[in-house]
Parts: structure tokens; C-alpha cells; sequence
């Protein structure tokens, strides 16, 4: 994807989030797609709302190296790229195009930065060789699943300076819960096939992330590069609102080792649908 006006606005949320939105980020990412591979990019800054959920760009330290930087914001990246998913049911995803956009709101208090980091658009679209076209948006109840808060000591991030990120681990569904409430075991994810079929896929998705040469660009932008692995396990589907018995594991091959990306902050809490308001 070329040059985007967001272009290395999704860095300063990096940097700002620490551990904590870096590692959800992409790990969320492949979870729930079971791709990864391409690029991200930050948002667009738009108009603030009233109450704390402003969506104008961070403010303050410009990009002269060692100048302290402050976190606390809403930190929000766009991911777009490509993967082949293999699971039962859909068989092979070929050329997947996966479009994703998280959001993660950061705080200080008490001496700890927390950080809650929440998925708010992830679509999918490729060739299934038992389909043909589909197209696989992931429904806002499971999104709301991927709602997660972490805490980490609080730290001074600086222009130019190293954010350290300790790998992250995610799953849903584990055990065949039924995390989504919806009668079937895991999570549901839906796709719809040429001539209107539609396909659901009951899974339990287990993602594990690593961040690594994440540096502060300027007040609002972070940058650096992310090793994805996601794995699990399909409990069952339906075909045309009809169960069928397919079980087995989920795989997947990553277009890209190790993924490059930036993140921007926002001022305040910005929830999910004035994020997707930035993003065409």
C-alpha cells in the first residue's frame, strides 16, 4: 500500500501503549484472521467529541530525540495484508486480504500504565477452494471479546528512545467454551460464499506475538517490526445454517516473516466508532 496521510501515526500509539498495545495489536490480528503479513498504518486525526473521547492528534515533543513523550491516549492502527488460511471447513484461503483496525486507550495512575486495547474492524476477503469468493467480517460480539486490559510500571518514553515489549499470548474459545454465547463451542466467526451461502466456523483461536525494535519516532508515533504465530483448533461449522462435523487444526502460512508497523496517538478516549470514522 503506498503512502497514506496516517502514514506513521500508528507509531506514537505504539510507543505510548508499551507492551501493552503493541503486543494485543497484531497478536489480536492474526487471532482472529489467522493471517498476518503487509503493513500497518495510523489514522487519520478527525474532530473531537466532548467528554474525554476527543479524536484530535497528541500533542507535545515533536521529534527531537530524548524528548519525553506521554503515553496516555488512544493509540489506533490500521492494518492491510495479505495471508493463506488453512482450516477445515473453508479449506485454503488463498491471497487473503485482511483489513484490521485496533484501538488501545492508555492511562497512567498509581504508578502503572494500564492500557485496554480493543479490535474494532476485522474483514477478510479471498478464494476458498471449496467456495470460491468469500468474505469473512468478523461480528461485533466477538469483536467486544477482544476488549483486554493490561498493566505494566510506568515509564518515561522518549523521541528516538526503545519501548521494551515482553511477548503476548491471546486465545478465545479455549476448551470448546462458548465465550460468544451463542450455543456452539469457541468463538463463531461467519463468512458468506458466492451466491449468498452462508458459512460459520466454530474455533478456538490462540495467537502469540513479538514486538522488537519498537522505537519512539516523535510524540505520537511509534515504529517497529512484529512476529505473529497463530494456531487453533476448528470445534464444528454450519454450510446454509446446516451443522456440519468437521474438527481439526487450524494453520497458517504468513505472507510476510515479520511485519513492519507504526500506530498514532489520539487525544483522550476515543471509542471504536469515531476510530472507524478515520479509516475509508
Amino acid at each position: 500500500m503506498g503512502a497514506q496521510p496516517w502514514d506513521g501515526a500508528v507509531g506514537a500509539a505504539y510507543a505510548a501503549g508499551g507492551v501493552l498495545m503493541k503486543r494485543v495489536l497484531i497478536s489480536s490480528l492474526c487471532l482472529f484472521m489467522f493471517a498476518c503479513g503487509g503493513e500497518s498504518t495510523g489514522g487519520m486525526a478527525g474532530n473531537g467529541g466532548t467528554g474525554g473521547t476527543g479524536g484530535t492528534g497528541g500533542t507535545g515533543g515533536g521529534g527531537i530525540p530524548g524528548t519525553p513523550v506521554d503515553l496516555a491516549g488512544t493509540w489506533i492502527t490500521r492494518v492491510q495484508t495479505t495471508g493463506t488460511i488453512m482450516a477445515p471447513l473453508i479449506m485454503t484461503v488463498s491471497n487473503a486480504n485482511i483489513d484490521f483496525i485496533l484501538r488501545l486507550v492508555v492511562t497512567h495512575g498509581g504508578g502503572m500504565l494500564s492500557g485496554t486495547t480493543e479490535i474494532c474492524r476485522l474483514n477478510n476477503s479471498g478464494n476458498s477452494s471449496a467456495f470460491g469468493a468469500v468474505s469473512v467480517n468478523l461480528p461485533t460480539n466477538v469483536l467486544a471479546l477482544t476488549k483486554k486490559t493490561q498493566m505494566e510500571q510506568d515509564f518515561m518514553a522518549t523521541v528516538g528512545g526503545a519501548v521494551p515489549l515482553p511477548p503476548y499470548a491471546v486465545q478465545l474459545g479455549a476448551n470448546m467454551a462458548d465465550q460468544d454465547s451463542d450455543g456452539n463451542p469457541g468463538v463463531t466467526i461467519p463468512a458468506q460464499a458466492g451466491g449468498g451461502i452462508m458459512i460459520s466456523t466454530f474455533v478456538n483461536p490462540n495467537i502469540n506475538l513479538t514486538l522488537s525494535g519498537v522505537t519512539v519516532t516523535d510524540a505520537n508515533t511509534i515504529a517497529g517490526s512484529a512476529t505473529a504465530q497463530a494456531t487453533g483448533t476448528v470445534y464444528g461449522g454450519a454450510v446454509g445454517g446446516q451443522n456440519v462435523a468437521v474438527t481439526g487444526p487450524i494453520s497458517v502460512m504468513q505472507a510476510m516473516p515479520t511485519l513492519p508497523f507504526t500506530a498514532k496517538k489520539l487525544t483522550g478516549d476515543v471509542p471504536c466508532a469515531t476510530v472507524l470514522t478515520m479509516f475509508q
